[in-house]
């Protein structure tokens, strides 16, 4: 099935773009809208969303507003993000709209597009299941296991010695583990033909005859039985997975695998990347709750909640510290105005931060009053496939700015592969991205 790629927030992505170029019918549109909560005038709004959506007749795929060039490559980098945080979303609770990634009903049951993922890189590097299963039983013309027989048959004794008139042979594999197979067969060949452009791998995979898929359905009770027979780590999964997509292919409508609120993913990314400690023993109370006093009753009261950087990074040889604040924005400049950036309350907010920090006892106790060592930034997505980390500007507030806010492009799909392989910036890497930025001197203060 051809595969349709977008852009987030992309031009030809709209509710409308899509009923009007056919990838989703009139239902299909209004399905989608009422997901997404876009409704009225909305539906002409470029949509926030990144991600795989589908119906029967057509896949869409939007990537990141940062990869404007909507390299096919990158493609499975984003749905293997997705697997991650459509994992850890129990715990971590973000991003805000969990239910688009299909979360986990039961065991073994994810979203089509990670059974596929998962079934097709398993048959990649395994090939198609074989089970084999053997039985004995007692056998005048087999080959005997003469081990098993003496512990088993009773022999009869002559003056020759012990004689079996019957034996126990070895019998070959029942025929429903053969379904198995096929079963398989039909399924790889099912997923290749949908996901394989998309998750990197042949989209026509050859795999002599196969099995009509609709022989999934009747196979269902077989593979359920042999799941609990099996013990195999490799079998278990697999199986799991086959029943998985053969429930799923029951479902209809429009399937989602993706976020709204790829924000929240960036903002993990970076302080994974970034090393962040702001949760630590050490700097867990600089960030203080509002405290509130009702005067009536002279009593305090505390907020339940607090200001929250995205990250804080101590930085290589006591050198100082980094405030992250990872915006997903893609900046634009024109006529000596900022189009699509921070606003003033995420820019004086960031100022806060630093004042809190600068202020507590823990950074004074280390640094001193010496303000120059906090590296205040936002760190933007780029599409830039060639360096990871660049310092391009910086940001001020007349009168109110003490140290200037640099702004940062982090390379968005280079970070999303550290990510996925749990890489942090190496100390080196640290200092490097400090002294690079500290060689700059400032343009304002």
């Amino acid at each position: 099935m051809a595969i349709k790629y977008l852009v987030e927030s992309g031009f030809d992505f709209t509710v409308r773009d899509l009923v009007e170029n056919k990838w989703l019918s009139n239902i299909e549109g209004e399905e989608f809208a009422s997901i997404l909560g876009l409704y009225g005038n909305k539906r002409n709004t470029p949509i926030n969303y990144v991600g795989l959506i589908e119906t029967p007749d057509q896949i869409l795929f939007a990537f990141p507003k940062f990869d404007i060039s909507s390299n096919k490559d990158n493609a499975k980098l984003i749905i293997d993000l997705m697997r991650r945080v459509s994992a850890e979303t129990d715990s971590s609770k973000k991003p805000a709209d969990a239910h688009l990634f299909d979360q986990q009903r039961n065991e073994g049951s994810i979203s089509r597009v990670g059974i596929a993922s998962f079934l097709l890189e398993d048959f990649y590097q395994n090939g198609l299941l074989t089970i084999r299963r053997s039985y004995y039983k007692r056998s005048q013309n087999r080959n005997p296991d003469w081990t098993k027989t003496i512990h088993s048959v009773e022999a009869i004794l002559t003056d020759c010695g012990p004689v079996y008139d019957t034996w126990l042979s070895r019998h070959a594999e029942q025929v429903s583990h053969k379904i198995i197979t096929e079963v398989h067969r039909a399924v790889i060949t099912r997923c290749s033909s949908l996901y394989g452009e998309l998750l990197g791998y042949p989209d026509a995979v050859v795999l002599g005859s196969s099995t009509n898929s609709s022989v999934g359905a009747t196979a269902l009770p077989v593979l359920k039985i042999l799941l609990r027979r099996t013990f195999n780590a490799r079998e278990t999964l697999v199986i799991k997975a086959l029943i998985a997509w053969i429930e799923e292919g029951r479902r209809s409508g429009v399937r989602f695998f993706g976020t709204q609120y790829f924000h929240t993913i960036w903002e993990t990314i970076c302080a994974e990347l970034f090393s962040d400690v702001k949760s630590s023993d050490e700097w867990a109370s600089v960030m203080p709750y509002p405290e509130w006093v009702d005067w009536e009753n002279n009593e305090q009261f505390y907020s339940p909640r607090s200001f929250v950087l995205d990250a804080l990074t101590e930085l290589p040889n006591n050198e100082g510290i980094a405030l992250i604040d990872a915006k997903y924005y893609l900046i634009k400049l024109n006529d000596g105005k900022v189009q699509d950036g921070p606003g003033v309350n995420d820019i004086s907010k960031q100022l806060h931060y630093e004042e809190l920090v600068f202020t507590s006892s823990n950074f004074i106790g280390r640094f001193g009053n010496d303000r120059s060592l906090i590296i205040n930034c936002f760190v933007f997505p780029s599409g830039n496939e060639d360096s990871e980390v660049v310092p391009t500007g910086e940001i001020s507030i007349p009168r109110i700015t003490k140290n200037r806010v640099v702004c940062v492009n982090l390379s968005g799909n280079l970070a999303i592969r550290r990510y996925l392989k749990r890489e942090p910036f190496s100390q080196a890497e640290l200092m490097s991205f400090s002294s690079s930025i500290k060689s700059i001197p400032s343009s304002f203060l």
